[in-house]
């Protein structure tokens, strides 16, 4: 109906006015009212176009009955979706009447021993098994994977060693041939980096030279160790193949230098023309290392020692010079003229071999120098052969020759010190004797008292430095002085007081054990001689 909002008159849709009916408008919208005594909802709507609004009145009621249908309708649809989610959990048991059982049953399966005890939640258990069962699936796959690696481990080694071996044994190798190429990528001071940055290391350096040598030859490496081994195919034997393995293995030795700050050497050995000659080319690229002290360089090819000198530089001007050196003690030219003679050789490029021969040729000279200055025992002091076989030739044999010329040279400063110090103390020795051997009373005793030693201890100085008995020199000194005097005339028992001797006798018998004649003779050769 229409609403007049001057007077709230109130018409039908027809047109025609309610009488006795009015309404007064709340302007509020959708509100509960009275009309004529009968609870309404009204719902107020504003004319565009008249002074009019338009009104919607529903009795209470009503409303009421049609929101006890709808609770209805909920209700007996709650009702009918329990009941049918009943039935539909009632069919999904009867087809699988204990899902849990059959879950607890599938992973028992997996492992006969295992099965939930008493009071123990399966489900609890069930996850716990889930668990140990896939850590035990990533455990295979690691197993797996550690297999492979081995077996192919394994056919690299064998390569290397005996050479042609089945196809069917080449476990993940794929070598074309015919001709082979050994490289050994090493990396240098391993032993001052852990096991697992080592390891880092060896795979990054690995993975490095396969892709610098891809694009123009197939490469199979190993790793093992500190080191890193490659196989390469090559299509026959022309020495531009080794230089462009020696060109990919510099830009690698730069690339982790560089980047990675840690260095490589390599060493690249002779061509292979054949699996059956692959153990041959290893050992000589093992051999090869030696070569890199040797001549003072990170990379060194099979090419590097083919016109190598055919003998070392060291004549016998040297040798006399190295010798009288070591002989006096002069370290410091000692070590210059061994490190010139080192320098020359090395320019020269000798072999290996020349270069071992040079070195006990010059080891031999230092024990020389040593033997003429009093020390004879130098080599065993010094470990000397074995210091020698245990060092790589180059720089760190050089050195461990320095410490040699050292140790030596240092000993016989030290000696000849020691020795000019007992000079000095024999001579005082000597003079104080002088000074009183006349006294009967002087034996060996009283002179180390006198020098605050023992008796065996002073014998034992003088004689190491004289190479005669303190004794002896006492003895002598009193038979000449009496020999002297029994000369000018003396009798023998006033020549036995005056020289030293308790008496006549005792001067007697020392006279005739050491001259072999007695005093009397002596006194009277010296009476028939005629008087001046």
């Amino acid at each position: 109906m229409l609403l007049h909002l001057e007077d709230g008159s109130l018409y039908s849709p027809t047109g025609g006015l309610i009488h006795g009916s009015q309404f007064e408008a709340s302007h509020k919208g959708n509100v509960t009212t009275q009309f004529d005594g009968v609870p309404v909802r009204a719902l107020e709507r504003p004319s565009e176009q008249t002074n009019m609004q338009y009104l919607m009145l529903t009795p209470v009621s009503r409303i009421h009955e049609d929101v006890r249908k709808l609770q209805m309708v909920i209700i007996l649809g709650l009702l009918l979706s329990i009941i049918g989610g009943l039935l539909l959990s009632r069919h999904l048991t009867a087809r699988n009447s204990n899902p849990i059982a059959k879950l607890l049953a599938t992973i028992s399966s997996g492992n006969r021993e295992a099965s939930p005890d008493s009071g123990v939640d399966e489900l609890v258990w069930a996850s716990g098994e889930v668990e140990r069962l896939y850590q035990h699936s990533l455990n295979n796959e690691q197993l797996l994977r550690d297999s492979r690696l081995l077996a192919h481990q394994y056919s690299f080694l064998q390569l290397l060693t005996k050479g042609s071996i089945e196809r069917s044994e080449l476990c993940d190798i794929e070598l074309s041939g015919p001709c082979f190429g050994v490289v050994i990528l090493k990396i240098m001071d391993a032993g001052d980096i852990s096991p697992s940055e080592l390891g880092l290391r060896t795979s990054i350096l690995r993975k490095l030279f396969e892709e610098n040598i891809k694009d123009r030859y197939t490469a199979e490496a190993l790793e093992w160790g500190n080191a890193v081994i490659a196989l390469i195919s090559l299509p026959n034997v022309e020495i531009t193949h080794l230089t462009a393995i020696r060109e990919a293995s510099e830009n690698v030795q730069t690339l982790v230098e560089s980047t990675l700050h840690f260095t490589c050497t390599v060493s690249i050995g002779p061509i292979a023309e054949s699996m059956d000659e692959i153990p041959a080319a290893y050992r000589s690229a093992q051999e090869l290392e030696e070569y890199l002290d040797l001549l003072d360089t990170s990379t060194i090819s099979i090419l590097d020692v083919e016109n190598l000198s055919p003998q070392y530089d060291f004549s016998l001007e040297d040798e006399e010079k190295l010798q009288n050196a070591v002989s006096i003690g002069d370290e410091e030219t000692a070590i210059a003229l061994m490190q010139d003679i080192f320098d020359r050789n090395r320019r020269a490029r000798i072999g290996m071999d020349l270069y071992m021969c040079l070195v006990y040729t010059m080891a031999g000279v230092l024990l020389k120098g040593a033997n003429h200055s009093g020390i004879r025992n130098a080599a065993q002091q010094l470990n000397f052969p074995a210091a020698l076989m245990n060092t790589k030739p180059g720089a760190e044999m050089e050195s461990v020759f320095t410490g040699f010329v050292q140790a030596i040279c240092q000993e016989i400063a030290r000696a000849k010190s020691d020795t000019d110090g007992e000079a000095v103390f024999c001579q005082r020795l000597e003079a104080f004797i002088h000074e009183h051997f006349t006294d009967p009373d002087l034996n060996i005793s009283q002179v180390a008292q006198h020098f605050d030693l023992t008796p065996a201890y002073l014998s034992t100085r003088y004689k190491r430095q004289t190479g005669r008995s303190l004794l002896d020199f006492i003895n002598t000194l009193r038979l000449n002085y009496a020999e002297d005097l029994l000369k000018t005339g003396m009798t023998v028992t006033e020549t036995a007081e005056r020289s030293g001797f308790r008496d006549s006798g005792s001067l007697i018998r020392a006279f005739k054990k050491k001259k072999g004649i007695t005093p009397g003779q002596v006194r009277q050769q010296g009476d028939e001689k005629p008087s001046a």
